[in-house]
């Protein structure tokens, strides 16, 4: 869902945290895929996120368009410019994965530790779903 709201961010160099001040209106049900329309603008984004804060681990990572490929037990996601990230995603998710991309793009978010993303849900037919 999608909620209009104020928010009030906990402070930090890079803050990813915060708390909900006021909600203006009712949740609404997601349309549109909000994200990086590139591997490469994603981690431009990650880089600016890295110099703020140097200890961050993890970051959020949102990909638009990017089509999950498996190569031997290695899985990774590559956009439409050709560029690819590792995907650290278990056996269960990449079935789930693979059935719900069936060889086309889709939507990722989740976590990015600087070598891998671990994809935490896919945005595939207008719909978000939680991968496990």
């Amino acid at each position: 869902t999608v909620v209009d709201a104020d928010v009030s961010f906990h402070p930090g160099a890079w803050p990813q945290r915060a708390l909900v001040v006021t909600v203006h209106g009712d949740a609404e049900v997601l349309t549109d895929w909000p994200a990086a329309a590139t591997i490469e603008a994603a981690l431009v984004e990650q880089a600016r996120a890295l110099a703020a804060n140097p200890w961050v681990d993890r970051l959020p990572l949102v990909l638009a368009d990017v089509v999950p490929v498996a190569r031997g037990d290695r899985w990774q996601a590559r956009d439409t410019a050709g560029a690819v990230v590792p995907l650290a995603v278990a056996e269960p998710g990449r079935w789930t994965l693979a059935a719900l991309s069936g060889g086309e793009a889709v939507g990722l978010a989740g976590e990015w530790d600087g070598g891998a993303l671990r994809p935490l849900s896919a945005w595939a037919d207008r719909r978000l779903v939680e991968l496990p």
